[in-house]
């Protein structure tokens, strides 16, 4: 994974809480966003400004500007304030590999056994999906399928949760048995989501017993505090599965 921290000014209030100012381009600062470092300022309680990913030429021509208009406290030319004490923007990029995508349907055939009332993993149907997982034996879209949206909807509407999560839901049909999987999905970050083949073998009878979806919900910070634990699990409900692009399935009452 590749990391490029952006060029940022980061507003230290009174009370000492940050705010980034992300600058897409540092010599030509745009009106947006001296509107939003002014506006911060005209409130009056802006305590200290540093500056990252500035050059010193840049630093002090924000430096220069700011006292033109009045502002008269401490502007460091470099940050004092380090990345691991507090938010520093930055901008990533994350190149996949097979082993990425071993990992993906691994992780799905786990969840579907786990709460599978049928399979426990040994059926020959299984096979291609084991070799591919242990040995990387097949090509990749046979068995992983990237999708778009969102993979499952709340009754309210929403799409996606309040803090960040993991959901994973079981699509069984007369076609073979498939998990839907979509990892790190939060109220700011919407990722893909992936159908992951495990079965293409037919099972008209028990469909439905294999049918079931979950959310690994971790929790905020600040709900940590209140317990010993990082998250919880919250059942899906089949009326919720909806919203998923290709299922042709209508809503269910639970």
């Amino acid at each position: 994974m590749n990391v490029d921290m952006l060029p940022q000014m980061i507003i230290v209030d009174k009370e000492g809480n940050r705010e980034e100012i992300v600058i897409a381009d540092p010599d030509c600062i745009s009106s947006g966003e001296w509107r939003l470092l002014l506006s911060r300022l005209h409130q009056g309680r802006v305590r200290d400004i540093d500056m990252i990913g500035l050059s010193e030429q840049q630093s002090a021509m924000v430096c220069y500007v700011l006292q033109k208009i009045g502002c008269t406290f401490d502007l460091p030319g470099d940050t004092t304030i380090k990345p691991f004490r507090g938010t520093v923007v930055v901008k990533g990029s994350v190149i996949y590999d097979e082993r990425y995508f071993r990992a993906v349907p691994k992780t799905a055939l786990h969840y579907f056994l786990l709460h599978s009332k049928v399979f426990d993993g040994s059926e020959q149907e299984f096979d291609a999906v084991r070799q591919f997982i242990r040995y990387g034996n097949g090509e990749v879209p046979s068995f992983v399928v990237k999708g778009k949206g969102p993979i499952a909807t709340d009754p309210s509407g929403d799409d996606r949760p309040p803090y960040y999560g993991h959901v994973l839901r079981t699509d069984v049909s007369s076609a073979g048995i498939a998990v839907r999987i979509q990892l790190f999905i939060g109220h700011d970050h919407n990722p893909d989501w992936y159908e992951v083949k495990l079965s293409r073998k037919e099972h008209p009878i028990f469909l439905s017993s294999e049918e079931f979806g979950h959310y690994y919900r971790y929790l905020a910070p600040e709900e940590r505090s209140q317990c010993n634990y990082d998250g919880v699990i919250d059942q899906i409900c089949v009326a919720q599965i909806i919203a998923i692009p290709g299922i042709g399935r209508g809503r269910r009452r639970c």
